[in-house]
């Protein structure tokens, strides 16, 4: 029996214990007497009966969607709260609503949503931005360059010191892949960030207006980056990313002749040369002229990106140098290069040096002309031009540097040089009229 009861009387000790809350329990301090020693104010746990150091909690602050909890006390030992630590409701979220916006061609889009100010709480959906659409004809090409003439007079309002054809120039040259290599960066000089991060901040806020409502509608300034080969007034067709390319050299190197030859017809020889070098022309001066003038010169490699010297090429090179030498001789203003908006009308005037020089009666004999007397100081006659083609070439530095990026293999190469050189004067006097008399090259 007093098994039994000393049994229940644990079991109700530890019951009363459990319905007791926890505390912490503070012994009185004491002198110490004949039997006890002196003992000290100390607290003890009401769980556990140790005696311990009691801790403090810190407040938890309540979150949107997660209750907080208030500063309190627990044991150290077992851990057991003794005071506080009260739930502190959570807040809910604090919604603010936002209108969806279009996607552009230089922005993201997305549809209306909710967000809340105070955590990350959203149902931000993001709608990618528009593929940028392609330049394919020279109506599309001159309305957008005039655009892009105005934005770069903006910026420089907001940015003094800034060059506007520069900008103008590199955004277009820097949209062509094959000028984006590290060789162009050096001599040609790179993107302005600013620039190009002001066209397409500024096209994003006009093509997700309100005043749009249809991709039809929207401008692409941008597309001035994604140029492809189109027809010119006159029926040729052109490669204007070629034509910048020549342009940005020559202009970011101060008009240099040298530069601007090897940004043109220069550079390109070294193309072809490094072409019937890899196809293994050889033989006699003349059978090498022969040879590249049929089968290399004025023709697209069959061979994907493999460098040559296609007809496009040569009209694009002699384009540059016209439009090159027109822009050396005045002081770029607004619309120099492709014109004016008439915001009275909302009509494009295509008024500068590109609107006036592609006309439907440019001949492909007024571009070889121009070259012959402006660059090759009017040679009259084939091996004068020749001459002169092959002179200019050797003579350059620049070009010399670009040759030794290449590995020419041909035991030749000398004569094969000036075979290249002599069949570009050739190509080029046909292309002025034939006018001048057959070389005697034996």
């Amino acid at each position: 029996m007093k098994r039994i009861l000393s049994i229940l009387g644990s079991i109700a000790l530890v019951l009363g214990m459990m319905l007791v809350p926890a505390s912490a329990l503070t012994v009185t301090a004491q002198a110490a007497t004949e039997v006890d020693p002196a003992q000290t104010e100390s607290q003890f746990c009401s769980v556990c009966n140790k005696v311990q150091n009691i801790e403090t909690s810190e407040k938890v602050d309540a979150l949107c969607d997660e209750p907080g909890m208030t500063a309190g006390t627990y044991c150290a030992v077992c851990g057991t709260t003794l005071s506080g630590r009260q739930p502190i409701e959570a807040e809910g979220h604090d919604i603010v609503n936002y209108d969806p916006k279009r996607a552009t061609y230089t922005g993201v889009g997305w549809e209306a949503y909710e967000a809340c100010t105070r955590c990350g709480y959203t149902t931000y959906k993001e709608i990618s931005m528009l593929p940028v659409p392609a330049i394919e004809d020279y109506d599309t090409f001159l309305f957008y360059l005039g655009l892009l003439e105005e934005l770069a007079f903006e910026y420089i309002n907001e940015n003094p010191g800034k060059d506007p054809l520069d900008l103008v120039i590199k955004y277009v040259r820097t949209g062509v892949d094959r000028y984006n290599s590290g060789s162009w960066g050096i001599m040609a000089g790179y993107e302005d960030p600013g620039f190009a991060k002001f066209v397409a901040e500024w096209e994003d806020m006009i093509n997700s207006s309100e005043e749009i409502t249809d991709e039809s509608e929207m401008l692409a300034i941008c597309s001035l980056k994604n140029l492809k080969n189109f027809v010119l007034p006159n029926g040729d067709k052109a490669d204007i990313g070629h034509v910048f390319g020549t342009m940005d050299i020559t202009y970011h190197n101060n008009f240099s002749t040298n530069h601007a030859d090897v940004a043109g017809w220069a550079g390109d020889l070294v193309d072809l040369l490094e072409f019937a070098d890899v196809s293994g022309v050889d033989g006699t001066l003349d059978e090498m002229i022969e040879e590249v003038s049929k089968n290399y010169l004025g023709v697209t490699p069959p061979e994907p990106g493999q460098s040559g010297f296609n007809h496009t090429d040569i009209i694009g090179d002699l384009d540059g140098f016209y439009i090159t030498q027109m822009l050396q001789k005045r002081d770029y203003t607004k619309g120099d290069l492709a014109g004016i908006l008439d915001y009275e009308t909302g009509e494009f005037i295509p008024s500068g040096i590109l609107g006036e020089y592609f006309t439907e009666s440019l001949s492909e004999v007024e571009r070889a002309d121009y070259f012959l007397k402006n660059r090759l100081n009017g040679a009259s006659i084939r091996s004068d031009v020749r001459e002169a083609v092959y002179t200019a070439y050797i003579s350059n530095k620049v070009v010399a540097t670009l040759e030794n990026t290449r590995e020419f293999t041909s035991e030749n190469l000398d004569n094969l040089k000036k075979a290249c050189c002599y069949a570009f004067a050739d190509y080029l006097c046909e292309l002025a009229g034939d006018y001048v008399e057959a070389a005697d090259v034996s």
